[in-house]
């Protein structure tokens, strides 16, 4: 999609080149020059980009590697000196970590103990690298605490997975150890052959002399080979076998004539001579030990003196420059110096590094003191980095005016060549402002710039957005006088980094212009108001990002006490409710939110409960008298942004009410969200509003009227062609709440799978996250096989951690939990479990979702006494949830645990529980859709078996034979064999004479068939717990079969399909037992059933010309062949 390719092409231009498909442009740069600049600005400076934009960075980046790769292409990165990488790296690795055919290869370098050659020093545990290696190797695992005892076990080929409760990342850790002495005794040797060739070669072509002499220094004898001992050993006892630190070393030797190739003999000799290696009286072996830093910075101080001073220039840029700018600093060094002395004469009277040193074999004048700078001018700047390229310090492609460093222990050395202190200082000082001025307008005038903005930066290099941040840097070493300068341009640094998602470096600088602007004479909110308010709301959003929520919080404050206005603080209120909101503060965050409401006067002060109704019944009215078209054309769709502005803080107000269950102002912001579209038009705000407004009447049993609202919905949405919060909330609760009555489950995995997407592509990953937990509980509830969810919840977790959300954290691990109790991952202790009370108080959502999952498996594991007390808890708190999970599960398991109850009590209360249940499923099925209607018939099963047990034995089996039809027409393995246990227990219990009488064989036909949906299901603890109650009914011999012949497996499906979806990501792929990786293209077309069990003897019960089907004291509504009909 344009956005997201924009959004790239923001953090890596490179990628316009892979983007640009125009092959019918006439400037494929222009087209590129075109995303670099207003593409990628609209991609940024979308709401909340600020704050969220590397998140959706992250995000858009592991869709973009999903893409690019494939089981037959499969990608691999390489990432080098991952020790010097910063967070926001880590956490981009840390987001591509489970991405399928992807391998990512990181290399790091250790640096070597002083104090022993041989040992290598340990990275520090506090850097990023060190801290996502320990969260792979879950060593400070807190997501699952069950999983700790895994966590140290680690195997013996040092590959290891992550086992913190997320899905396993594989990992390889390859020692990459320096030579050996025999190794490096081999490297010197075929060195010295193969130059030893080359030289008599070159010697044989000028002199057409013949020589006899032997160039293999491996046979030449003792003599020789000793030479290549003594390099050897010298070269080890230097190095330790660092392949580099040798090579400098060897031409370090050559430098100093230690190393000679003779034209003699044609052979290097070494030359260990004191009186020929300097003369001090000690060999050049004898010398002390010589680090590469020091090698290298010999090898410099060498070369020419405008050479150096390039190599210098250019260390202080960065590792890879471009010659045009290098050429423009030179320029402005020498323009700008004040007839100072040039930079290599300071340099030398520092006394720090010298750069004498007489002429050399290479004919290098290092040490002519008559060059000055000027010599940089008398050749081409590209004839001296051609040289430096000739010397192994620079590499270049041909062509390209891009050089780099060969190794960062060149730029270092050439780095250090200035002292510390004064020289360093003014150096700094004048290539800061030289950068910074290439940045600025030509004019260079920054004094008056209070209220510019970083979109007026402009430059050649202006894709090169680490220019900015170079200049920042050597502007701030020195303490400055100017401090309303430093304040300004760090706060375009910062800007130009929160543009870019830089957030630490953005705090930085953030951090030092308001140090800067505190210094600044007078209060700078009134002298300088404009860049005050720009200054302390960027950092605001800064510090809630990286989660500095205090400071951040007091930030805000001081922009809401100090703001002039209130269009300068409603962009404040919002942030910090979301932020309020990201840390599970929904009560603060709404109270926040309608105080900025209420400042707008678009809510009132007062919010009472029937001022709310009557709204609500104002906005019925207008719908009931006024169709779709014409509403749609009454509310054209508005881009105003001071409208959008009143809509968002609106919106906020519904989702955050919602989560809090506040009625009251639910219903008050979706009737005042109406009002105001009626007036200001719609937009993605109105449509989140008609959702909820369809869920309200969806509530009333209105299933036509939210079926219609949620549909106009979406047609705003369309029209808006918006992508965003409120899209991603539209197709969330539409599938969770209206949809997923009568649609297939296909239909509505893809709106899950849709909402995620747009949520995540926007940055509002709190919804996105919402969405992923929504989906798998619906995969959950209708049967899906738990080891394919398994992975699924953990990545939930792993997100979370990666886009930093502390919301619903207790409702997502109370799901999450309760699948892997089901799958026996965790153990079920149920004492701990029914400890209730401590969920009395706090998030409702949270109490709802431990309430239900305590339910859920007292139920199915036939723990009806803890059913019983769960389900009046829940009765008593008014624990509610509008989804489709919630309100077609609750009766269902409410209906069980009474009829269960009934049967060993007798209590009336019971058996009205039961009916009532029934009777809710009954309106569900007649008035919103036949999806639950499996659900319905097996609490009409359970009714008739408490009914008639003892006079028509043979009808309850049918009943529940329809019902066991319907759920495995469905595919809903986990409720077909729930029904066929729930059989058995029923042929059990019938009298003597009946079960004598061919009933044992039902009771096995039923249990066995019973395990076979559960182990398809991937029930585990439940499979335990049927064969410990009733092991003696199962036929283990049919049940390995099945498994043998993967007949009870569902056919595999894949949450998605739908040709809307353009990237290739799965958000829940749900496969069989016998597969673990299904492709998008399997999960096209309906869901099919792969059931294929015995059903002969069922079908043979059914039919017995001895069943009753007569319904003498059955309900009005038990026409099975009315209630089964799903078309």
């Amino acid at each position: 999609m344009p956005q997201q390719k924009a959004l790239l092409t923001s953090f890596v231009p490179a990628l316009s080149v892979l983007f640009h498909t125009d092959s019918h442009s006439n400037d494929a740069d222009d087209a590129t020059a075109s995303i670099s600049t207003s593409q990628r600005q609209d991609a940024l400076q979308e709401p909340s980009s600020d704050t969220s934009s590397w998140s959706r960075f992250q995000y858009t980046f592991t869709q973009f590697l999903t893409t690019i790769s494939s089981k037959e292409c499969p990608l691999v990165m390489v990432l080098d000196d991952l020790q010097w990488a910063s967070q926001e790296t880590m956490d981009l690795m840390s987001s591509t970590l489970h991405q399928p055919h992807f391998l990512l290869i990181g290399t790091i370098r250790q640096d070597v103990n002083p104090h022993s050659p041989g040992e290598l020093l340990e990275l520090h545990p506090d850097l990023p690298l060190m801290k996502l290696l320990n969260d792979i190797q879950g060593l400070h695992s807190q997501d699952e605490t069950e999983d700790t005892a895994q966590a140290n076990k680690r195997p013996a080929n040092n590959t290891s997975g992550a086992s913190n409760g997320s899905c396993a990342v594989p990992y390889t850790n390859i020692h990459l150890s320096d030579f050996t002495r025999q190794e490096l005794h081999e490297w010197v040797t075929h060195l010295f052959l193969r130059n030893d060739k080359n030289q008599e070669s070159n010697s044989n072509s000028n002199s057409n002399s013949n020589s006899n002499s032997n160039c293999d220094v491996n046979t030449n004898g003792n003599e020789d080979n000793s030479h290549i001992e003594k390099v050897t050993d010298f070269l080890y006892k230097q190095t330790r076998g660092n392949i580099f630190h040798a090579i400098q070393l060897l031409q370090d030797m050559e430098r100093n004539n230690v190393l000679v190739y003779s034209r003699i003999s044609f052979q290097w000799e070494f030359n260990d001579d004191p009186t020929k290696s300097g003369g001090n009286g000690a060999t050049f072996s004898q010398a002390g030990p010589r680090d590469v830093i020091h090698l290298v910075t010999s090898k410099v101080k060498a070369l020419p003196r405008p050479l150096q001073k390039v190599l210098i220039i250019a260390s202080y840029i960065r590792s890879s420059f471009d010659s045009n700018l290098l050429q423009i600093v030179l320029d402005y060094e020498e323009q700008h110096n004040h007839g100072a002395r040039d930079i290599l004469d300071e340099i030398g009277s520092g006394g720090i590094v010298g750069v004498g040193g007489g002429d050399n074999d290479n004919g290098r004048s290092g040490g002519d003191s008559h060059m000055n700078s000027s010599e940089v001018a008398a050749r081409p700047l590209s004839e001296w980095l051609e040289q430096g390229v000739l010397e192994g310090l620079l590499h270049n492609s041909i062509g390209e005016t891009t050089y780099r460093f060969a190794h960062d222990r060149i730029q270092q050395a050439a780095h250090d060549l200035v002292p510390f202190g004064e020289v360093r200082t003014k150096l700094r000082l004048r290539i800061g402002r030289c950068i910074w001025d290439l940045c600025m307008k030509p004019s260079s005038h920054i004094k008056d710039i209070d209220s510019a903005d970083t979109s007026t930066l402009h430059t050649p290099f202006v894709d090169d957005a680490g220019l900015l941040f170079i200049a920042a840097e050597h502007l701030n070493c020195a303490p400055t006088k100017d401090h309303l300068l430093s304040a300004q341009q760090n706060l375009m640094a910062g800007e130009h980094a929160l543009h870019m998602a830089a957030l630490v470096p953005a705090a930085t600088y953030l951090h030092t212009a308001t140090t800067a602007l505190r210094k600044v004479r007078g209060d700078p909110w009134r002298v300088h108001y404009d860049l005050t308010l720009r200054l302390i709301r960027a950092r605001s959003g800064v510090e809630l990002s990286l989660g500095n929520f205090d400071v951040g919080q007091s930030l805000c404050n001081e922009v809401l006490e100090r703001a002039k206005s209130i269009g300068d603080k409603l962009p404040t209120y919002l942030s910090l409710a979301h932020a309020l909101g990201r840390q599970d503060e929904h009560v603060k965050a709404l109270d926040l939110i309608k105080r900025s409401a209420q400042l707008c006067r678009i809510y009132p002060k007062r919010a009472f409960f029937f001022h709310s109704i009557r709204q609500l019944i104002s906005a019925r009215s207008y719908f009931g008298r006024t169709t779709d078209e014409e509403f749609l054309r009454q509310c054209p769709i508005t881009t105003d942004p001071q409208s959008l502005l009143r809509f968002n803080l609106l919106s906020g107000i519904i989702l955050r009410a919602f989560f809090c269950k506040d009625t009251t102002a639910l219903l008050l912001g979706i009737v005042r969200v109406i009002h105001v579209t009626r007036t200001l038009g719609n937009c993605g705000a109105s449509a989140f509003a008609l959702v909820m407004f369809g869920m309200l009447h969806n509530k009333l049993g209105e299933y036509a009227n939210a079926r219609r609202y949620s549909n106009l919905a979406k047609e705003i949405i369309r029209r808006e062609n918006a992508n965003g919060q409120s899209l991603g909330g539209i197709y969330q609760l539409s599938a969770a709440c209206i949809d997923s009555y009568s649609q297939p489950p296909e239909a509505v995995a893809a709106d899950f799978q849709y909402a995620y997407k747009s949520c995540m592509s926007y940055g509002d990953f709190e919804g996105g996250i919402v969405c992923h937990n929504a989906c798998t509980m619906y995969a959950y509830t209708q049967g899906y096989p738990l080891e394919n969810l398994l992975p699924i919840v953990n990545s939930i977790f792993d997100q979370m951690k990666m886009y930093k959300i502390n919301a619903h954290t207790q409702l997502i691990r109370e799901h999450a939990n309760g699948i892997k109790r089901m799958a026996g991952v965790i153990d079920i202790n149920w004492d701990e479990l029914m400890e209730l009370k401590q969920y009395e108080q706090g998030d409702p959502l949270r109490r709802w979702g431990a309430y239900w999952g305590r339910l859920y498996l007292a139920v199915y594991f036939g723990k009806y006494d803890h059913a019983e007390i769960v389900y009046h808890t829940m009765i008593a708190n008014a624990a509610d949830n509008p989804s489709y999970t919630f309100q077609t599960t609750l009766p269902l398991l409410g209906g069980l645990m009474a009829a269960n109850q009934y049967r060993r009590t007798g209590k009336k209360k019971f058996m009205q529980i039961l009916r009532q249940s029934k009777k809710d499923l009954k309106k569900i099925c007649d008035a919103k859709g036949k999806n639950a209607m499996n659900r319905y018939l097996l609490l009409r099963a359970e009714l008739q078996s408490i009914k008639r047990s003892s006079r028509t034995p043979m009808f309850v089996l049918q009943c529940y034979n329809e019902t066991i039809k319907v759920a495995k027409k469905s595919s809903q393995v986990n409720e077909a064999g729930l029904a066929c246990e729930l059989a058995g227990e029923h042929v059990l219990s019938l009298d003597v004479d009946f079960t004598h009488d061919g009933g044992n064989d039902w009771a096995r036909h039923y249990f066995t068939q019973a395990m076979e949906f559960y182990e398809a299901w991937g029930a585990a603890a439940k499979c335990d717990d049927l064969r410990a109650r009733r092991g003696s009914y199962i036929d283990e011999n049919q049940v390995q079969d099945a498994r043998k012949r993967n007949t009870m497996a569902s056919q595999a499906v894949s949450f998605g399909g739908k040709k809307r979806l353009v990237a290739n990501y799965e958000l829940v792929t749900v496969c069989s037992r016998s597969q673990k990786v299904v492709d998008a293209s399997v999960s096209k077309g309906s869901r099919k059933s792969g059931v294929e069990s015995s059903d002969n003897q069922t079908t043979k019960m059914a039919n017995n010309p001895s069943v009753d089907v007569n319904s003498e004291e059955g309900d009005i509504d038990d026409h099975l062949s009315v209630l089964t009909d799903r078309s």
